[in-house]
């Protein structure tokens, strides 16, 4: 009679499994095994500090592309022949970044825009309202390891050893154990979040709308500073030998990231919802005065500025000679970093609003018109769908 209760129980807990997997539409991806190399997370790593060690001066020609079923305004995540990328058709897509064919795609509840995040076999994913949730996939075995309501989130997921950082609409920001879904701390804000998260030093450094950026421990959620700017955060701030934090009214503030003090102000033109991006000599983002702008990390001086033709509220891509940026003109520029000088361009079919990555020599972005771009040296124009 025991063993016949044990055999039930078994058989009872194999079908709730299988009905987890089976009911998000989860597909294992087996040959998975991660890389320290690959880019994880919205911006490659937590302080938002560019990467000397790539170059993409060399980038000439379209890869490929390929057509999703709904806008996607997210950044992908990208590792060991691996990428992945929500979308507003309530689904994330799997593909092999050399290609673009699909592997796989995950159902949601509802539509997804923040940048996922990914560490091991684990991809951390967060839809918005309707559903609300974070959801933690083991994505070699094709299950949902957690799940937790969170609320309507777009901000990008960020990753600090083993720790996720992610506020929502409320206005709340957690610290979350990325193996048990668990909340360690949570920091309630007067306004929404809608950007992620900076962390370096013990440090976690995150805007709201209510217009103060907030320095916590990174342990207690304890509030080390706060600084009120002259408007609304929409952006995530960037950590490197400044705290750089960009507002709605087209204000870039570098602070001093222990006091909170500020160092220096630059005003552009029109309003900023563009995250910024450092590299300990310069600090890089856009404005919706058509430019992008690379000021001096001391004084703010403009190193230059490249003019688009619309707004640009993407996040740039900064490597060792070359920054990437989409604009609402629907073009992809790449220039170069010592002259401000465009060297490559491609027109996509609508407004770009995603910001671009790197991954093995190649740079992806995503536009509007539903289609995922790839860049590289070399290549032949394709046109299919992400996955049917």
């Amino acid at each position: 009679m025991i063993w016949r209760r044990i055999l039930i129980y078994a058989l009872l807990f194999v079908a709730v499994a299988c009905f987890l997997a089976c009911s998000s539409g989860i597909k294992a991806v087996k040959h998975f095994q991660y890389q320290p190399d690959g880019w994880d997370m919205f911006r490659d790593n937590p302080a938002g500090v560019a990467d000397s060690n790539i170059s993409l001066r060399n980038i000439n020609a379209l890869i490929w592309s390929r057509k999703s079923k709904g806008q996607i305004y997210a950044s992908p995540v990208i590792n060991d022949g691996l990428g992945v990328i929500p979308a507003l058709d309530r689904r994330i897509y799997l593909f092999d970044p050399a290609t673009g064919d699909g592997i796989g795609k995950i159902k949601m509840n509802s539509s997804s825009s923040s940048s996922p995040a990914l560490a091991e076999n684990l991809l951390y994913v967060a839809s918005e309202a309707g559903d609300g949730r974070l959801r933690c996939i083991n994505i070699t075995r094709g299950m949902e390891v957690w799940a937790m309501e969170l609320g309507d989130v777009s901000a990008p997921i960020i990753l600090h050893d083993r720790t996720l950082f992610v506020g929502n609409y409320g206005g709340d920001f957690y610290s979350i154990n990325r193996f048990t879904g668990d909340v360690n701390w949570t920091h309630r804000t007067g306004g929404l979040i809608r950007g992620g998260a900076a962390v370096a030093d013990g440090r976690v450094y995150v805007g709201s709308t209510d217009g103060y950026l907030y320095c916590l421990d990174i342990d207690s959620g304890d509030v080390a500073w706060k600084f009120r700017a002259e408007s609304a955060i929409f952006t995530t701030p960037a950590l490197s030998n400044l705290c750089f934090v960009t507002t709605f009214d087209g204000l870039l503030f570098a602070l001093d990231p222990a006091s909170g003090d500020e160092v220096w102000r630059f005003q552009t033109e029109g309003n900023v919802f563009s995250s910024p991006v450092a590299d300990g000599e310069a600090v890089y983002f856009g404005s919706n005065d058509g430019n992008l702008y690379s000021l001096s990390s001391r004084d703010g001086f403009v190193l230059w500025r490249f003019q688009t033709e619309s707004i640009v509220t993407a996040t740039p891509l900064v490597s060792s000679d070359a920054v990437v940026i989409g604009s609402s003109d629907a073009n992809v520029y790449f220039i170069d970093k010592g002259t401000g000088r465009e060297f490559f361009s491609y027109t996509t079919s609508s407004r770009i609003e995603s910001s671009p990555v790197y991954y093995d020599g190649m740079v992806f972005i995503a536009s509007a018109d539903r289609h995922l771009y790839c860049f590289g040296q070399s290549g032949t124009a394709m046109s299919a769908r992400i996955a049917p």
